[in-house]
């Protein structure tokens, strides 16, 4: 997948979902105990990125 950035001053989130295999599963969003999410990944346009320093930068 390609995207390209919205352009200066604009903010954004694109999530994909992958439509993966049963054995893929597992309980990725909604905690219910029942493994059939399908994965999933969300991409941010025009938010600070953080130190260069931080080993490990988790955002929720």
């Amino acid at each position: 997948l390609t995207y390209s950035a919205p352009g200066a001053g604009n903010t954004g989130t694109v999530t994909n979902t992958y439509a993966a295999p049963a054995w893929l599963r597992f309980d990725w969003q909604d905690g219910d105990g029942v493994h059939d999410d399908n994965p999933f990944a969300t991409a941010i346009f025009g938010r600070y990125r953080g130190n260069d320093r931080v080993i490990y930068w988790l955002e929720q």
